[in-house]
């Protein structure tokens, strides 16, 4: 493959003119970037790279609540077991002619087979009995379990029919007519959900609450695997005689079907719950004619519900949920996604003619899928959200084009999060892969489009990556709610004697603030008093939304703080915004209150103490400086600027000082000694 080495990032950065620091992109490169998106007659492998799919081709289907199971007649005729109605219907090969061939009293119809002399075998479910319809429509119960679901039927190469039971589980061979019933396996486990008969005439069995891959060949059971998952579902064989099978977390495969839930309605307690859980929700493993298993492709995404063989290409096709995706795979793990489903989940899929037959629930839907290369086949990309109104760029793309082969890519944008009649319309295609201009300014949402094609038969163009530069309209940012907090006083477990006030850290401020373009901001603090009109300067570029503000810088007094964003750090100084917020008033106070009009006689002391900012709080006396005790002013209640203190000092001496400790509202505390 061609790959391309120019420094693209840094050639369409400067290529674009008027744009911010900040030059954004969207990229995709990865299976989950592409698998984002919706595909027709595309593929995506396992490397992350678009090329061609199989062609695929929607059929007439049934008025049916749910498709469960499909078989196909050598005619080209497909037969769909609907519920839940019990239903078979015949969508004919020539015209699509849709046409009831059985209506049975059980609600669903799980199994379906075609019998070697034309006849359909019918399984009916919850109540299961087994039904053989004749071409000319008539049709006879010629089976009855006394197992409660039939989930799967197979002829034999001898004409007997082998049924795979649930509730409990079980397989069962019964003859052409329903007699000789033989049962072939009686199973631990509440469910055997799916079949196959090998080409050496060995039956497998899949199980449906522990996951169990049976062996059944001359009436001898083995476990050929066990698997951490809870469900087998799908089995296939392929011309060398290798098993495929998929082992799946247990699901309700149908919104609102519990009946088809084998593992999750009728769990083995202490049996199932024991394995280890692993991340993945499919397995897919191949069972080698040496009886080895190598599990060779995994999902942690999507629930397999059905697989085939398709020789033509040498894989697997895997239908799963609730993606509604089909994944082609092949012996060596190679994977790729071959189609998206419009409906939840592609519930059954089988060989039919020059490919496949699928039918999807959630909705109801028929499709066949060719095993031959589509020669045309389109992407579109998930719609991207820029947040905000932008300028689309440049686009750029990486491809590996064969010779007859061509990649075009197309955009499209608006302002509503789904196209409509307001977005434009698709661009031209872009011609030049290093760098093509998109030029689409002051819309949100963007989608792109690639077309697929090829005039060479075997020849696909890959579609490594593409990348799409832009800029958003840089927005106003956004700044509120600037809080004062309590002063923060470096505190001590008791001051010493000494007259020092104990320094106050620092007041606390926070605020809100956000940017629309997700830019980075830097923010400056400026104070003002209240009966003042300039704001000063006290921190330019903070980074945080927090700042503790050193209250000792500034004389006491009422103030407010004014925080100014910006996002000059990723815009152009043409391009940047600010914003500014200011907090409600607030007190600086660094000053400890002051004693006056002491007197000290008879072991009892007079005073008073003011603070010309806050209220005073608190007063503690103590003959010693060690114990203190609070006392109350005369009027019994500190909550004033100025407080009158008369108050005995129990255990003073003569000619010994006193100690009394004053704190103000913001918590300026002073000792002072008087003797």
């Amino acid at each position: 493959m061609n790959r391309k080495t120019v420094a693209l990032g840094l050639l369409l950065a400067g290529a674009i003119p008027l744009l911010a620091v900040r030059v954004k992109k969207i990229e995709k490169d990865t299976f989950a970037d592409f698998g984002k998106g919706t595909m027709e007659s595309c593929s995506l492998d396992s490397q992350g790279r678009l090329l061609l799919g199989p062609r695929i081709k929607p059929l007439a289907g049934p008025s049916a609540e749910f498709y469960f199971t499909l078989a196909a007649a050598t005619n080209g005729d497909v037969y769909v077991g609907t519920g839940h109605k019990a239903i078979v219907y015949r969508v004919a090969a020539t015209d699509g002619k849709i046409t009831p061939v059985f209506t049975g009293e059980e609600p669903d119809v799980f199994a379906l087979a075609i019998a070697a002399n034309n006849d359909l075998l019918v399984g009916t479910s919850p109540g299961g009995r087994l039904f053989r319809v004749k071409p000319d429509g008539k049709s006879e119960a010629i089976f009855d379990p006394e197992e409660k679901f039939i989930w799967d039927v197979k002829e034999d190469t001898s004409g007997r029919i082998l049924l795979a039971l649930g509730n409990p589980g079980g397989v069962v061979s019964v003859g052409k007519d329903g007699g000789e019933v033989e049962t072939l396996l009686t199973a631990e486990d509440s469910h055997i959900v799916s079949l196959l008969i090998a080409r050496d005439g060995t039956v497998l069995a899949g199980s449906g609450d522990r996951g169990i891959l049976y062996g059944i060949k001359n009436r001898k059971v083995r476990v050929l695997y066990d698997s951490p998952l809870d469900e087998i579902r799908g089995l296939a064989e392929d011309e060398t005689g290798r098993i495929f099978f998929t082992a799946t977390r247990s699901v309700s495969p149908v919104k609102g079907v519990r009946e088809i839930e084998p593992a999750s309605a009728q769990l083995r307690k202490g049996e199932s719950e024991e394995k280890a859980a692993p991340k993945e929700k499919t397995i897919l493993y191949c069972l080698e004619p040496d009886d080895s298993v190598e599990q060779i492709w995994s999902s942690a995404d999507d629930y397999a519900y059905s697989l085939c063989y398709v020789p033509a290409i040498k894989a697997v096709m895997v239908a799963c949920g609730n993606s509604g995706r089909v994944f082609r795979v092949d012996r060596e793990g190679n994977a790729s996604l071959a189609l998206e489903s419009e409906s939840a989940q592609v519930f059954r899929i089988i060989p039919a003619g020059r490919g496949i037959v699928a039918a999807s629930n959630n909705t109801p839907a028929l499709f066949r899928i060719d095993d031959f290369q589509s020669d045309n086949g389109t992407y579109y990309s998930d719609v991207f959200d820029a947040k905000n109104p932008a300028r689309f760029g440049r686009i750029a793309w990486q491809a590996d084009l064969p010779k007859g082969t061509s990649a075009q890519l197309f955009v499209r944008a608006g302002n509503s999060d789904s196209p409509d009649a307001s977005w434009t319309g698709w661009s031209a295609p872009f011609l030049d892969p290093d760098g093509s201009v998109i030029d689409l300014a002051g819309l949100r949402f963007l989608q792109t489009k690639v077309v697929l094609g090829s005039a060479t038969p075997g020849e696909t163009p890959l579609l490594d990556s593409y990348r799409i530069y832009y800029q958003e309209t840089n927005l106003r940012p956004k700044v509120a709610g600037v809080t004062v907090g309590k002063p923060e006083v470096k505190r001590e477990k008791e001051p010493a004697p000494a007259a020092v006030a104990t320094p106050v850290k620092g007041i606390p401020l926070s605020w809100d603030a956000e940017d629309p373009n997700d830019d980075t901001l830097l923010f400056a603090i400026y104070l003002k008093r209240i009966d003042g009109h300039e704001w000063f300067e006290v921190k330019k570029k903070h980074q945080g939304k927090t700042f503790l503000l050193d209250a000792q810088l500034v004389p006491d007094g009422v103030y407010q703080a004014k925080v100014v964003a910006d996002d000059k750090a990723d815009n152009s100084a043409a391009q940047a915004k600010t914003v500014a917020a200011v907090s409600p008033p607030f007190v600086i106070d660094s000053t400890a209150p002051q004693l006056r009009e002491f007197s000290f006689l008879a072991g009892k002391c007079s005073f008073t103490v003011t603070d010309d900012t806050s209220a005073v709080v608190a007063v503690a006396i103590s003959p010693d400086g060690q114990e203190w005790q609070p006392v109350d002013p005369e009027d019994r209640i500190c909550d004033e600027k100025s407080e009158r203190f008369s108050v005995s000092v129990p255990g003073s001496k003569p000619g010994q000082p006193v100690y009394i400790r004053v704190t103000d509202e913001a918590a300026n505390t002073k000792v002072y000694q008087k003797d």
